[in-house]
């Protein structure tokens, strides 16, 4: 009952709504009663979520019973790389075509076979045209890795599924396998496979896995990627065959350094490419379907394991494991013995080879001090926000670098699919509705930060992180000025108990600092907000209803009553009446105000609603307008968004609005103005509407600077000083803290 009401959304929104009107109706009783007792419901909610989370020290991750949608039916690319397997081909494909899970596309790929290969494909592709794409290479590509990558380039679905052209599978494989990715934190998910000769099973699973005794692969599973690393993926690759794996495609899936891999590698660029891809994900096992491996005698693969190569390519794993996740020495020197032993077991195994050379435990080991910090970025929620947005776009960015990044949703406000939409598909994310989160979750996780936005989620993550031995960063955005001075001075305490390291973003962020007087702390720096680059198409006008020839400014923020939109309106309206001019108005965004408004009949208002691609309305206007006394404005990502598509903007002066229209000339990529007793006054908005609109050589200048202020932002600049930041902190911990 209690967690139905911290996380349904419209209990959280009934209560905003009725915050505001007894604001608005009853601001003695507000002031002198509900706020105290809205404080002691938070706290008592707080309480709970924390009881809850400790009593859930062992965790498990039962993403098929508890988190999956049976409903979840995404598309499956199915990649069928074929080389001279004419004889396997039919079983292989008949196996696949009869999948009980139908919505699969199948990409079939030849590689100048030499046998009857093409016949056979042509027959399938022929007999299944509807989902079937058939590409006949002109020239051998020399490497099963080339036809891997081209496959996952030529595929459209949300999960990739290479299916080898001599191996089968049961016919419920990907019904047993899909259901896992509902949940977003899964990035690949594999079956029990048999090792087939002739038709025979030679090796089980259980066989195959038998050194790594915390793996039991008789029953269904599902682990951290960090988790399964050290339980074995780290000594041992766990997936004995690509056939037996699905694994989600994003834009980076294969990226410079499984390139590299599939080119230095003859035997374990797979190994290396699932270790690169589970990062910060889950990896879920079903034992309750098969893959079926057929081995051949004379496989590549078994000639390469007589050569030092074999050793070599194992060093090469060791030292990206040890660089990318937090695994002890250990598990490199039980591989160093199972490669001995390995060795030893081939009878033209040269003496004078020396393994300790090929594959150096210490020289590997050495290499942890170039380990790139594990980030956990925490979230408020999936809500429209600068607090809530820009570590999406932060962890999208890290994640591109090549970091392992987890995204966390604390799920404590409103869920909006503009905002989902935000989050690249590379980023594992964790919905904490579905999973409690504590100090041994971040331990499954292997995370070495935990980044938060939030004052709440600060406070939560400053007790979970106790005992998890990684270090907290907290990103002030303005709302430790609008919360009262008791649960602000709890939430600070309790990061200066952790030695969190505080990012904020405007001078303004530092006035509960003082006032508590803790403004000694060990990292205490100040980072702009930032955006990254993409491609605008501007909303047409004609669409909106709205003349070309129209002055059109652009609103965009939160529904919140403070954010200017009644004022923008009014002043609108009063600039229309004074200068005759044909001024319009756009408003994008979703909450109260756009309840209340919505229904507004004039002619020169277009209430757009809630957005994802809000730069192409604002390139659809001619400036952009924030009318706000929002007491937690600091650094509004919209006045970014609104400068990088090309448009200057007309703002309150309040937070860093007025250093983020400024250029490197002293000139402005926009106006401001100032509020009166933290109100706008809107006679004054009208007059400078009315000023920008009919002085032409004004606005030009104004668009003439925007090229030049927005240079600030640049996305890459600043996930650099969070990156500075994180290993500055990851740097105070000792080995022995981690270990």
């Amino acid at each position: 009952m209690i967690a139905d009401i911290i996380y349904n959304p419209l209990i959280r929104q009934t209560v905003k709504r009725l915050e505001f009107y007894c604001e608005k109706y009853f601001p003695w009783f507000y002031k002198n009663a509900a706020l105290r007792l809205k404080g002691f419901i938070k706290r008592l909610l707080f309480s709970y979520i924390l009881r809850k989370g400790a009593a859930n020290a062992g965790l498990e991750w039962n993403v098929v019973r508890d988190l999956a949608d049976k409903n979840y039916r995404p598309l499956v690319s199915v990649i069928v790389p074929n080389y001279n397997h004419a004889a396997f081909l039919k079983q292989r494909l008949d196996s696949i075509y009869r999948q009980t899970y139908s919505n699969i596309e199948v990409v079939l790929l030849d590689d100048c076979s030499t046998d009857d290969s093409t016949a056979i494909l042509q027959e399938y592709a022929k007999r299944y045209p509807y989902n079937t794409r058939l590409y006949l290479n002109e020239k051998n590509g020399g490497k099963v890795f080339a036809q891997w990558e081209k496959g996952i380039s030529l595929a459209k679905g949300e999960l990739v599924w290479i299916a080898e052209s001599d191996d089968w599978c049961e016919r419920d494989f990907l019904e047993k396998l899909v259901i896992s990715f509902s949940n977003r934190m899964v990035t690949l998910a594999f079956a029990q496979t048999k090792f087939m000769q002739n038709d025979i099973c030679i090796t089980t699973m259980k066989d195959y896995l038998g050194a790594l005794t915390k793996l039991n692969c008789q029953q269904n599973f599902c682990m951290s990627a960090n988790e399964l690393v050290k339980c074995g993926f780290a000594i041992s690759n766990v997936i004995p065959n690509v056939s037996s794996a699905i694994f989600r495609k994003h834009e980076y899936l294969v990226n410079s350094e499984v390139t590299a891999a599939w080119r230095d590698l003859k035997l374990c660029g797979d190994w290396f490419f699932y270790l690169n891809l589970i990062r910060g994900g889950l990896v879920y096992y079903s034992a309750d379907t098969t893959n079926y491996y057929r081995v051949h005698k004379k496989s590549t693969s078994l000639a390469v394991q007589a050569t030092p190569r074999y050793y070599e390519e194992h060093a090469y794993i060791s030292s990206y494991v040890v660089k990318e996740y937090d695994v002890p020495k250990e598990c490199f020197e039980r591989l160093y013995t199972s490669l001995v032993g390995h060795w030893q077991s081939f009878n033209n195994a040269d003496p004078n080879i020396d393994l300790s050379k090929l594959y150096d435990v210490e020289k590997i080991y050495a290499k942890r001090t170039e380990r790139k910090p594990n980030i956990l970025m925490c979230v408020f929620s999936m809500q429209m926000g600068g607090g809530e947005t820009f570590p999406i776009f932060l962890a999208n960015r890290l994640k591109q670098s090549g970091l392992t990044v987890t995204l966390v949703n604390y799920n404590l406000g409103g869920d909006e699919a503009t905002v989902r939409r935000l989050v690249s598909d590379s980023l594992p994310l964790l919905n904490l509705k579905d999973i409690n989160y504590n100090a041994e979750f971040i331990k499954s996780l292997g995370a070495d930060v935990v980044h938060s936005h939030h004052a709440s989620v600060d406070e939560m993550n400053a007790h979970f992180t106790k005992g998890a031995l990684c270090r907290q960063v907290v990103t002030l955005h303005g709302m430790y000025e609008t919360i009262n001075i008791t649960d602000a001075r709890r939430a600070i305490n309790l990061l200066n108990e952790n030695d969190a390291a505080i990012v904020y973003t405007a001078e303004k962020n530092l006035t509960t600092l003082k006032r508590l007087n803790v403004l000694d702390w060990k990292v205490l720096e100040k980072i702009d907000n930032g955006l990254p680059d993409y491609a605008i198409t501007p909303i047409s006008r004609k669409s909106l209803n709205i003349p070309e020839a129209a002055f059109v400014f652009c609103l965009v923020s939160r529904g919140v009553p403070e954010k200017g939109w009644l004022e923008a309106i009014e002043a609108v309206q009063k600039a229309r009446e004074r200068c005759k001019e044909d001024i319009r108005l756009i408003i994008v965004g979703d909450g109260l105000m756009y309840d209340r408004l919505r229904n507004r009949s004039d002619d020169f208002l277009r209430m757009a609603g809630s957005k994802s691609n809000i730069r192409d309305y604002f390139a659809a206007s001619d400036m952009g307008l924030l009318p706000s006394y929002f007491a937690g404005e600091s650094f509004p990502l919209v006045t970014i968004d609104c400068l990088k598509a090309g448009r200057p903007m007309l703002a309150s002066d309040i937070g860093e609005i007025k250093y983020q229209l400024s250029a490197p000339n002293g000139e402005y990529a926009g106006v401001t103005f100032e509020l009166i007793d933290n109100k706008v006054d809107i006679d004054a908005l009208a007059d400078n509407i009315i000023n920008i609109v009919c002085n032409r050589a004004l606005y030009e200048k104004l668009c003439a600077n925007v090229a030049l202020a927005k240079e600030k932002f640049d996305m890459n600049k600043i996930a650099d000083k969070y990156l500075n930041i994180y290993k500055k902190n990851v740097g105070s911990l000792s080995d022995a803290d981690k270990r």
